[in-house]
């Protein structure tokens, strides 16, 4: 399967515009593009949302690289040695988002 976006890894950058906004990268940011950015929804009583759901919109690469070494693990070699480092990676992914 060939891979249709830009490839990660992608970081959360600083705004470069008002304050406010806060842009993904696919890499460093003078070098690369800028896969998305994420603006503060009016009425933001929670001002950590936006930057959590930057996080979240740049961890994507690495979401879909840990998805696919599960699928191999699971159904290529279907141990539950093969799914325990996955599964570690995973939950590991999963705190860094919740952090």
């Amino acid at each position: 399967m060939n891979t249709k976006h830009t490839p990660g890894p992608w970081r959360v950058g600083i705004d470069l515009f008002d304050g406010e906004d806060i842009p993904i990268w696919a890499g460093e940011p003078d070098k690369a593009p800028c896969v998305a950015v994420v603006w503060p929804m009016t009425g933001d009583e929670d001002d950590r949302e936006p930057e959590a759901n930057a996080r979240l919109i740049a961890a994507a690469p690495e979401m879909v690289a840990v998805m696919k070494r599960a699928r191999v693990a699971f159904y290529d070699e279907g141990t539950s040695k093969a799914l325990r480092p996955v599964m570690a990676d995973m939950v590991a992914l999963i705190r860094r988002l919740e952090a």
